[in-house]
């Protein structure tokens, strides 16, 4: 059966890809692509057929991070609900370890419910694309590897039956095999001088100008 043009939820699509530019020209502060990485994460939710609310979320999942835009600001444009979602998905500045902040949102999209889960899946499905481990990088793969497989572990209860999540299952078997070719590879005899994959280390890797980050 063919999908039903829905007018008034591209109208808001297009509305809220325009309310994130203008925030970003106007307080922007992260140097990657953030819009069109947004624009990718509400379409997917947009094409898996998820609510009004979700795909907004999608796409305005970032603002409260890496703008000037506060949750208060977002709940006068869109509401309690999507301000609530967004504030789920976002990191809380105050938490100094990588870690224990993507363990943070992690929990509070637990918290929050499946559509919060639904919207960070989404937001990490798009970013995983960019993993390559890299020689030099290698405590920042695992850091990633990590956070992969943590949301893993607490999103699989809520979302087991979610097609999107699949993909994201799918996705971290891939990075996995990756992983353990990269590992192989320097372990016999791969000549870059940090072979230290199979150390687990949590220092502070976020923000790192690598080719895995965005």
């Amino acid at each position: 059966m063919e999908k039903r043009i829905d007018y008034k939820l591209e109208k808001a699509i297009d509305n809220a890809i325009i309310y994130l530019a203008q925030a970003f020209s106007a307080s922007g502060h992260n140097e990657k692509p953030v819009i069109s990485h947004s624009f990718r994460v509400g379409m997917m939710l947009f094409n898996y057929g998820y609510s009004r609310k979700i795909v907004l979320a999608g796409i305005l999942h970032d603002i409260i991070e890496d703008t000037d835009v506060s949750a208060d600001d977002l709940e006068k444009e869109y509401g309690f609900e999507i301000a609530n979602m967004v504030s789920a998905v976002s990191f809380n500045a105050k938490i100094v370890s990588p870690k224990e902040q993507n363990l943070d949102v992690f929990h509070r999209c637990q918290e929050y419910g499946v559509d919060a889960l639904i919207v960070k899946c989404a937001d990490i499905i798009d970013n995983i694309d960019y993993f390559v481990p890299t020689p030099g990088y290698e405590e920042l793969a695992l850091f990633l590897v990590d956070k992969y497989h943590s949301f893993f572990e607490i999103a699989k209860v809520f979302l087991a039956n979610e097609e999107l999540f699949r993909i994201f299952e799918d996705k971290i078997h891939h990075v996995d095999s990756l992983m353990n070719t990269f590992s192989i590879y320097y372990k016999e005899g791969g000549s870059h001088e940090s072979t230290g994959l199979l150390r687990r280390q949590d220092r502070r890797t976020r923000g790192t100008d690598s080719p895995l980050q965005r």
